[in-house]
């Protein structure tokens, strides 16, 4: 038996589903430091999380990360995307999540750019996956 999950979004919205959950995030960074925090408890085993991620760049470089989007579970980098990541389309991405299983998880995501040229990291229908 899959034990209820409980999120809490930005706008303190709680719900407790047992069903799979679609976190429905939709998110572009257009500053640096920009900051988006998701909070879970319960989380059960064979959980990944699986971001939809299109980065949209004017960088020039194809070899040097100036800016980034970091992913961290409980202050623990799981996952990191750059201007490097540079897509026409979005690209889904997956992250496991079994090192927390079973415990309260605080999602980050945090981008970081330098003041020379834009990158917008374009973050869209980021879902919660249950894998048996």
């Amino acid at each position: 038996m899959v034990q209820g999950v409980t999120l809490t979004n930005p706008d303190n919205q709680v719900s407790t589903t047992t069903a799979p959950v679609d976190l429905q995030i939709q998110a572009v960074t257009s500053h640096p430091g920009a900051t988006l925090t998701y909070q879970a408890t319960a989380l059960p085993a064979g959980l990944t999380l699986d971001p939809w991620l299109r980065v949209v760049t004017n960088e020039e470089s194809g070899t040097i990360p100036y800016d980034t989007l970091n992913v961290q579970v409980n202050g623990v980098p799981l996952a990191a995307y750059s201007n490097l990541n540079a897509s026409a389309d979005y690209v889904q991405g997956t992250i496991d999540l079994g090192s927390v299983a079973g415990r309260y998880v605080t999602l980050k995501f945090s981008a970081t750019e330098d003041l020379a040229v834009p990158t917008c990291f374009l973050l869209d229908d980021t879902a919660l996956t249950m894998h048996p």
